[in-house]
C-alpha cells in the first residue's frame, strides 16, 4: 500500500515504515497538503492528531485534495480519547500510538483487501467504521 505518513516524531515515522508499507512522509500541515495535492494515489493517509488538533481545517483540506483516500488520525498516549468525536465526519478510522499499533495493521489490512477487491467507498469506509466501533 501506498501510505502518506504526516508525523513529526522520528521513533514513530521509524517503527511506521517497519510495517512493510511504502511511506511518503511529512512533518507539517503544508508540506502534508503539497504531497496529497501532487501524488494524490495514495491507499490512506495517517495524520497525527496533534496536527489536526492545531488546525481543526485540516481534514477538511484533505478530503477537498484527496476526496476519497481514507484518513487515519493517530493519537499520542497523552491526548485525550474524547477529541475524537471532532473528527468523526472527516476521518475514517482512529488508533492511538504506539500502544493500538494492532488495530492500526488490521485497518490497513482491511483497506487493502477492499483495494483489491471490486468494492465501493461506501463498502470500504463501512468496514473501516466496524474497526471503531472494536468489531
Amino acid at each position: 500500500m501506498r501510505i502518506c505518513v504526516a508525523e513529526s516524531d522520528l521513533k514513530t515515522r521509524l517503527f511506521l515504515n517497519s510495517l512493510g508499507h511504502e511511506m511518503e512522509f511529512a512533518s507539517c500541515r503544508n508540506e502534508l497538503l503539497s504531497v496529497v495535492e501532487k501524488r494524490p494515489a495514495f491507499d490512506a493517509i495517517l495524520v497525527d492528531a496533534k496536527m489536526v488538533l492545531s488546525d481543526t481545517t485540516l481534514l477538511r483540506q484533505l478530503r477537498t485534495v484527496g476526496s476519497v483516500t481514507p484518513i487515519i488520525v493517530m493519537f499520542g498516549p497523552d491526548e485525550k480519547h474524547d477529541s475524537e468525536k471532532v473528527f468523526w465526519g472527516e476521518a475514517h478510522a482512529f488508533v492511538r500510538k504506539p500502544t493500538h499499533i494492532g488495530k492500526l495493521k488490521l485497518i490497513l489490512s482491511r483497506l487493502s483487501e477492499c483495494r483489491t477487491k471490486p468494492t465501493s467507498v461506501a463498502r470500504t469506509t463501512r468496514r473501516i467504521k466496524l474497526v471503531k466501533q472494536g468489531n
